[in-house]
C-alpha cells in the first residue's frame, strides 16, 4: 500500500462529500466494476431463472435478499483502485468465495435490511472488525454519517425500481400499435417462460 499512489484526497469530508466522492468512484471505474458484478451475480440469476414462472416473486426476492454478497468484490476493487493498485476483473471474481463468507449469516439475516448497510460493510470487510469492536466502531460512524447512508439505500432501491419498470415499458413499446396488449395481462398475469424470462431480465437489469 504506497500512499504516494493515492488516487484521491485524502482529507476529512462530511458526509455527504464522501457519498459524492464514492459516485464518482463509481463513475470513474464503472466499465470494470460492471463486469465484476456481471461475472459474479449473472450465475446465481442463471440458476433462480430455472424456477417456475409463477414463482417469479421468489426468484426476484432471493436475488435481491443475496446483493450483499455480490457488492463485496466492488468494495475490494475500490479499496485498492484507490491506493493505485488496480486487481484485474478475474482476481476480483476470484475473491468472491472468501469474502462472502465473511459473516455471511448475520449479514444476511437481520443485518440485511439495514439502511446503512453500505457503509458497514467496510467495516467488515476493509476494517476486519467483528463482535464488540464492530459495535462501537459502527456506533461511532452512524452517529457522522449514517444519515447519508441511509437516504442513499433509499436513493438505489428506487432507482432500481424505475430502471426495472423502464425495462417494461420498453418492451411494451415495441409492440405494433394494431395488436391488441393487455399490459397487465402479459406481465404479470400470463405464466408462460418467455414472459416469464423477460420480466426476470428487466428485474435483472435494473438490479
Amino acid at each position: 500500500m504506497d500512499l504516494n499512489k493515492l488516487s484521491i484526497e485524502v482529507r476529512p469530508r462530511r458526509p455527504w462529500e464522501a457519498v459524492d466522492l464514492g459516485l464518482l468512484m463509481a463513475k470513474r471505474w464503472w466499465w470494470t466494476l460492471t463486469q465484476i458484478w456481471l461475472w459474479v451475480s449473472l450465475p446465481f440469476w442463471l440458476l433462480l431463472i430455472w424456477l417456475p414462472a409463477e414463482w417469479l416473486w421468489v426468484q426476484a426476492l432471493v436475488f435481491w435478499w443475496l446483493k450483499p454478497l455480490y457488492e463485496r468484490p466492488l468494495l475490494l476493487f475500490l479499496s485498492r483502485a484507490v491506493f493505485g493498485d488496480t486487481i484485474s476483473v478475474r482476481d476480483a471474481v476470484r475473491s468472491f468465495p472468501s469474502l462472502s463468507l465473511k459473516q455471511i449469516f448475520l449479514s444476511l439475516t437481520w443485518r440485511r435490511l439495514s439502511p446503512s448497510r453500505s457503509m458497514d460493510l467496510s467495516v467488515i470487510m476493509l476494517e476486519g472488525l467483528s463482535g464488540r469492536v464492530r459495535s462501537e466502531r459502527l456506533n461511532i460512524l452512524h452517529r457522522q454519517g449514517g444519515g447519508p447512508a441511509a437516504w442513499l439505500t433509499i436513493a438505489g432501491i428506487h432507482l432500481e425500481a424505475f430502471v426495472s419498470i423502464g425495462c417494461i415499458i420498453l418492451v411494451w413499446a415495441f409492440v405494433p400499435s394494431g395488436v391488441e396488449f393487455d399490459l397487465e395481462k402479459f406481465f404479470i398475469d400470463n405464466d408462460e417462460w418467455l414472459i416469464y424470462f423477460i420480466n426476470s431480465i428487466c428485474m435483472y437489469i435494473g438490479a
